[in-house]
């Protein structure tokens, strides 16, 4: 698949499987390698009518992001370590590709001394 349509998959993936109403999806995920060993974190809200709730996207979403990244960097571009998602009931929706240390698993690293 191109990038293109790994990223209309993993839309139709994320409101699939969201079950409760929703006016609008966010989703950050953090995908980071340090030395030698992968950190992934992912924080998913939706809000409908001004109300938050959190919600868990399948693994076969996240599986799609993975697929992102690699495909990204097929043609020669960087890889990017952490991505923001957004999508409205208008369909509308919005990714936006982040480099470097991805703040979670930075403030996990400072936590456990090995930052």
């Amino acid at each position: 698949m191109t990038f293109v349509e790994l990223q209309t998959t993993f839309v139709r993936q994320v409101v699939q499987d969201i079950s409760i109403q929703w006016d609008e999806i966010h989703i950050h995920f953090e995908y980071f390698r340090y030395k030698g060993k992968q950190f992934e974190s992912q924080i998913s809200n939706s809000y409908f009518n001004g109300v938050k709730s959190h919600f868990v996207p399948s693994l076969e979403a996240n599986d799609i992001l993975i697929d992102m990244i690699d495909a990204m960097s097929k043609d020669g571009s960087e890889k990017w370590t952490w991505c923001e998602f957004t999508l409205n009931s208008e369909g509308i929706y919005n990714f936006e590709y982040k480099y470097g240390m991805p703040p979670l698993t930075e403030q996990l690293l400072k936590n456990s001394g090995d930052l």
